[in-house]
C-alpha cells in the first residue's frame, strides 16, 4: 500500500532555501541541470552528485513527463509540484537543497506543462487524473513511499 505524507510549510524549515527565481517555462535550464536523456529514471537519478540536477523523461501510461531529479536513488522521495503557470523550474533551488540533503527529490512538469503530457479535452485536467498523474509518477521511479511539497 502507498503512503503519501503532505508537508505544506515544515520542510522548508529543515531545508532553508530561497523561492524566488525568474520565470522559466522550462526552457532556460538551471547550470546544474543536465540535458534530458529518454532513460530509466531510476538509473539518471544515479549518476550526478547529490545536489545536481538532471532532467528526465518519465513515461505514465500514455504521457511523457519532463521531471528534474536530484539526490540519491535510495533517498526518502519528496515530489515537489508546481502551481499554475509555473513548471518544475520554479522548484530548483529546494531540487537542489534537498538533494544535498540526501532526499531524492522529484519535480515533475505537472499535465498540460509537459510536452509529451498535453491531453486536449477539459476533463482531462479533472484532479483525479492529476493525482493518477503522481501516484503513477511514483510507481515508475519505484516510491512506494514520499512526500509531497
Amino acid at each position: 500500500m502507498r503512503r503519501a505524507s503532505f508537508v505544506i510549510m515544515s520542510l522548508a524549515t529543515v531545508v532553508a532555501v530561497s523561492c524566488a527565481s525568474p520565470t522559466d517555462p522550462t526552457s532556460e535550464a538551471s547550470s546544474r541541470d543536465t540535458p534530458m536523456e529518454a532513460a530509466d529514471p531510476v538509473a539518471a537519478a544515479e549518476t550526478p552528485p547529490s545536489g545536481d540536477v538532471t532532467m528526465t523523461a518519465v513515461t505514465v501510461g500514455d504521457l511523457t513527463f519532463d521531471v528534474r531529479m536530484a539526490g540519491p536513488t535510495d533517498g526518502e522521495v519528496v515530489i515537489l509540484l508546481h502551481g499554475f503557470s509555473q513548471t518544475s523550474y520554479e522548484r530548483r533551488s529546494q531540487i537542489i537543497a534537498l538533494g544535498e540533503a540526501g532526499y531524492r527529490a522529484v519535480a515533475p512538469n505537472q499535465r498540460g506543462y509537459s510536452a509529451g503530457a498535453r491531453p486536449t479535452q477539459v476533463e482531462d485536467y479533472a484532479v483525479p487524473r492529476l493525482v493518477e498523474d503522481i501516484v503513477g509518477l511514483a510507481d515508475a521511479i519505484g516510491a512506494d513511499r514520499f512526500h509531497i511539497v
